[in-house]
């Protein structure tokens, strides 16, 4: 009698166990249901896929919430590409046109050109090997490189041709093409304009009163933000390819300018 009532009371145990999985199943199929009607797929995803793990021994609830989840998976952005950066803490990355190569700024401002169809290093000459700032054209035909030496590089993406080469104050922090890339701004704590048609610096020299941590153009190309690592941002005029020596605006901001 008392085995008959200890297997008794094991599948009585079994079975309510069993039917507190199931509504718990259940419970998580109605948060994934709800998130998918508030446009959450993110939190869609999870629920469902927590379902379909909890389910296994109930094939059909498992099966039910696998589709679910395939289903929504199907709203959320892939990673398709990915690799691990060895530097400090990544401050800024620049997407390639193509989207076929990457380039990553640290902490320290080392950087480096990824190519994701070789997973490797994109091609660099070995007196390049250590860069301090990189740049895509805005058609993405050019890379524009700097060193902590000062040294600067323009490459023919395609096939990695030195195309021009100029020295500028060193360390050079950050580098942007003119939006019809007629021009390249250097900077290190000097911010220089370099035109591309008289293979020279044009107008005059800036000077940053701390680290510049970002340039950006206006579309127009008549405008230059410049960023600095204190905060400080200073918009100039570009005149004939030449920087303005006083900024049109100047703000201060309370956080990195690149976050």
């Amino acid at each position: 009698q008392r085995e008959n009532d200890a297997i008794a009371a094991g599948e009585k145990e079994a079975k309510q166990r069993q039917l507190a999985e199931t509504s718990l199943v259940d419970m998580y199929t109605s948060y994934g249901i709800s998130a998918g009607e508030q446009q959450k797929p993110d939190q869609a995803v999870l629920w469902f896929a927590n379902a379909a793990h909890l389910a296994k021994q109930d094939k059909e609830r498992a099966s039910a919430n696998c589709v679910r989840f395939g289903a929504w998976c199907t709203e959320l952005p892939i990673p398709t590409r990915m690799f691990q950066h060895t530097g400090d803490e990544v401050r800024a990355i620049q997407l390639h046109p193509s989207g076929r190569f990457l380039i990553v700024r640290d902490r320290s401002s080392q950087t480096i050109v990824w190519d994701f169809k070789s997973e490797d290093y994109y091609a660099l000459p070995d007196s390049y090997w250590n860069l301090s700032s990189a740049a895509w054209s805005p058609i993405g035909d050019r890379l524009a490189v700097g060193t902590p030496d000062g040294t600067v590089g323009i490459f023919r993406v395609s096939d990695g041709k030195l195309l021009v080469e100029f020295a500028h104050t060193p360390p050079i922090r950050a580098l942007v093409f003119s939006p019809d890339g007629s021009h390249l701004v250097v900077a290190s704590d000097v911010i220089r304009s370099w035109s591309f048609r008289e293979q020279a610096y044009l107008g005059t020299s800036l000077r940053s009163s701390d680290e510049v941590a970002w340039l950006s153009f206006a579309d127009d190309g008549s405008l230059l933000a410049v960023a600095l690592e204190d905060g400080q941002v200073y918009v100039h005029e570009l005149r004939q390819g030449g920087l303005a020596e006083e900024p049109r605006l100047s703000v201060k901001t309370y956080c990195h300018p690149k976050l």
